[in-house]
């Protein structure tokens, strides 16, 4: 059997031949927006970060888990 060995952070994961030449799943063609808040920083003064998400409530969980939650303002969509 082959085997194949991919390296994520320090761990080694075997990855089998069988499961590497499985067909991807299809994914979604959904456009992302961009969207841009304003990020609290810890000395107390601001930054505008830019990200993209296909809705807003997933673009502020993916802000909330870089910059800690409570961290996030004024968050707006500025493009489709």
């Amino acid at each position: 059997m082959l085997r194949i060995i991919a390296m994520i952070g320090l761990t080694l994961v075997p990855i089998h031949a069988t499961q590497a030449q499985q067909p991807q799943q299809q994914r979604s063609t959904r456009p992302m927006n961009t969207y841009e808040a304003t990020i609290q920083l810890p000395g107390g003064g601001q930054t505008r970060v830019t990200v993209q998400s296909d809705n807003t409530n997933h673009a502020r969980q993916l802000l909330e888990m870089q910059y800690g939650r409570g961290n996030v303002m004024n968050l707006h969509q500025t493009s489709r």
